[in-house]
């Protein structure tokens, strides 16, 4: 608040102060498979599609496809299979730990491209912090 003096009588000005608090991070959210299919499915997890900060397993003995990029994930697990689909498919978790299979579906590109180049359209990409992969993984 400024006190000012105009013409002989005291005025003053107000300005409007904002305060925002910021919300605590949220739990990490642990979502595990119940059955293979696309990651996209809601129905193939315990607690609906994970979404950032989750903590994801894969059950062992199913098969997750990823056909879209995840969100930035705590954790991921793999204990079953992976398989990702598409070139630009991205899984992005802090800690990826793979204790099954890992794997992308089988290239459809049967043709080359105009320099006479094959191009792959299917690859697996992890983006993480620390990989861990198990003997036998």
């Amino acid at each position: 608040m400024t006190l000012r003096k105009h013409d002989g009588v005291a005025a003053f000005t107000t300005a409007a102060l904002v305060v925002a608090f910021m919300a605590a991070a949220p739990t990490a959210r642990a979502v595990t498979s119940m059955g293979s299919g696309y990651w996209t499915n809601p129905a193939v997890w315990d607690s609906g599609v994970p979404g950032p900060g989750a903590d994801v397993t894969i059950a062992g003995g199913h098969t997750i496809t990823a056909d879209v990029s995840t969100a930035d994930l705590n954790s991921l697990t793999a204990n079953g299979r992976l398989m990702f689909s598409g070139w630009n498919t991205a899984i992005t978790a802090t800690t990826v730990t793979v204790n099954g299979m890992i794997t992308n579906q089988a290239q459809g590109a049967a043709s080359t491209n105009e320099s006479g180049l094959w191009v792959a359209d299917s690859r697996v990409w992890i983006v993480c912090t620390t990989l861990m992969v198990a003997a036998g993984g």
